[in-house]
């Protein structure tokens, strides 16, 4: 399983005024379409890559933001191998290439409250509890989350 780390306030969202118990029951329908989609033999995921208008946006973004692309991945290495100098760095130039990426606000923030110091402890990674990942889950998340549990 794989996470990646952002700051929900910086979504840029539509706002649609509704209950708490609304919100809850549309996104119930939204996982339910999702999980009959996926239990459909003929379903392929890569569909959802060409229909998606949604997915469509974020691939071109990532096509026009190559250079983005190429210093995050340097840096997040970084960031895994503990070289938290170099990923100070690099992702500092993401920042300024895209002022409005979660991830790399997030990683920032982390370096940050650890004075861009990584702690002695450090093996990679920082625990993030499952029951924080699905309180946040989205529909899709909830797609990626029960295609890689149907591979297994």
């Amino acid at each position: 399983l794989y996470t990646v780390d952002m700051d929900s306030n910086d979504l840029n969202l539509e706002i649609i005024e509704m209950s708490d118990k609304q919100r809850k029951r549309l996104q119930r329908l939204q996982k339910q379409e999702i999980i009959q989609a996926l239990e459909h033999e003929d379903f392929q995921a890569s569909t959802l890559l060409e229909e998606d208008e949604e997915l469509k946006d974020l691939l071109k973004c990532q096509e026009d933001q190559q250079q983005f692309k190429q210093v995050f991945e340097e840096g997040f290495d970084n960031y895994v191998k503990g070289n938290w100098d170099s990923c100070k760095i690099e992702l500092e130039t993401c920042a300024k290439l895209v002022p409005s990426d979660g991830p790399t606000k997030t990683l920032l923030n982390y370096l940050k409250e650890n004075n861009f110091k990584r702690p002695a402890d450090w093996d990679g990674y920082r625990a993030v509890s499952y029951t924080h990942l699905r309180a946040h889950e989205t529909p899709e998340h909830l797609v990626c989350r029960l295609l890689l549990e149907k591979k297994k």
